[in-house]
Parts: structure tokens; sequence; C-alpha cells
């Protein structure tokens, strides 16, 4: 996109393409201010896993450079695309800590399992997953999802105000705003959920209910495109 002064943000493979640079970037600044090695390898995998896809072309990526179309030679998609890429990075990485924390809980839930009394197995076997652990991992997923809801949040409302612009309406209920409104809503009630769940349960649920979203946020953008019609299918 560089000689249309654009990121390079204008299809499927590129957006993929940025959301492994934009997870590596967010992993490393959340690094530098947590230095807990968590984010860092979060956002390994999460770029790990975007490059695998483009190196092996699933789905109908297409990595040819054309010239975009009038209505996408604008900063304000290119900025609404990027946040949003932002905050897909996170729901990545948030992924990854959610299945950190459940494995981590069923390790723990077997060792006690085996021996919950501790007499005849070694200590480290016998005892649970210790709740520093957990409380760590749950504390990072929450960073993430609170991040990557603003992200969302915030791109969102940059397509609206670009779609205000190019086509004269905020809003119209295409798939990709519908669907894109409902991953939203669906990552606030995420965060929100915790609030009436004991405080033993917050954790797992959110965990669950993170991969549940990512589950969300994945047809939003990879299925929406190639299953279903609408005004962003050229994305």
């Amino acid at each position: 996109g560089r000689g249309w002064h654009l990121p390079p943000l204008t299809n499927q493979y590129e957006s993929v393409l940025g959301a492994a640079v934009m997870a590596g970037a967010a992993g490393c600044v959340l690094e530098l201010i947590f230095r807990k090695g968590t984010f860092a390898l979060a956002a390994s995998l999460v770029a790990a896993a975007a490059l695998l896809c483009l190196f092996f072309q699933l789905g109908p990526l297409q990595g040819d450079i054309n010239a975009p179309e009038a209505l996408l030679n604008t900063s304000i998609l290119a900025w609404h695309v990027a946040t949003l890429m932002i905050g897909y990075g996170m729901i990545g990485m948030s992924l990854v800590v959610s299945v950190a924390y459940l494995l981590t809980a069923a390790a723990g839930l077997g060792r006690h399992a085996r021996d919950p009394r501790g007499v005849s197995a070694p200590p480290d076997l016998a005892e649970p997953a210790p709740a520093g652990v957990l409380a760590e991992l749950d504390r990072y997923n929450l960073i993430l999802l609170q991040l990557a809801c603003w992200m969302v949040a915030i791109g969102d409302a940059l397509g609206a105000y670009w779609a205000d612009r190019a086509w004269g309406r905020w809003w119209g209920w295409d798939v990709k705003e519908t669907w894109g409104l409902m991953t939203l809503m669906v990552y606030l009630a995420i965060i929100h959920v915790r609030h009436v769940l004991p405080p033993r349960k917050r954790g797992i649920w959110t965990a669950a209910l993170a991969i549940l979203g990512c589950a969300v946020m994945a047809f939003t953008w990879w299925g929406v495109n190639y299953l279903l019609r609408g005004l962003h299918a050229y994305a």
C-alpha cells in the first residue's frame, strides 16, 4: 500500500499480516510493563499462527497487491482497520492465556483428585495448582480483554464515521457491521459478567467465555467475508 499512501491492510491477506505484526507490537509493549513473559509468549504464538495461515494459504487468502478501490483510499478507513487488528490480535492473545488458565486449573484438579489427602504423593503432585498462578493468569487475561474491547469499540466507531462519509449513513445493519457489534457486545458481557460471579469462579468462567468470544471474533473477521454477502465482501 505504500504507492497509494495506505498501510498494508486493504484485504484479508494484509489484515492477517497486520494482526500478526500488531499482536507482536502489543505483546512487546505489555511485556515491557509487566515483565512476566506471559504477554510475549502469547503474542509470539498469535503471530506465529497468523503467519502460518499465510504461509499455507489457509482459506481464500490472496497476497496480490492491487490498487485499492476509491472508497478504500482514505486514512480514516486505514485507522479503522488498524485499530480492529490491534483488538483482534489482543483477542488472540487472550485466547492463549485462557487456554493456559484452563489447562493449569485442570492439571491442579487432576493432582488433587489423585491424592486428596496428599499422603503418599510427592508434595508437588499432591497439591492443586498454586492459586497465585491462576490469579496472575486471570489478571493478565482481564487486561487483554479490556484492551481488546476498547480497540474493537474504537475501531467500530471509526468504521461508522467512515461509513457516514462514504455511504451517507453511519449504520445500515450490514452483516459485517452487525457481527462487529455482536463481537463488541460479547466482550463487554465477558468483562462485566465477572461482577455477578463468585470470586472463585471468575477466572474459569472468564477463560471459558473468552474462548467463545474468540470464535465470534473469528467469524466476524473471516466467516462473514466468505460465507455471507454484504458491503464488506471486498475485505
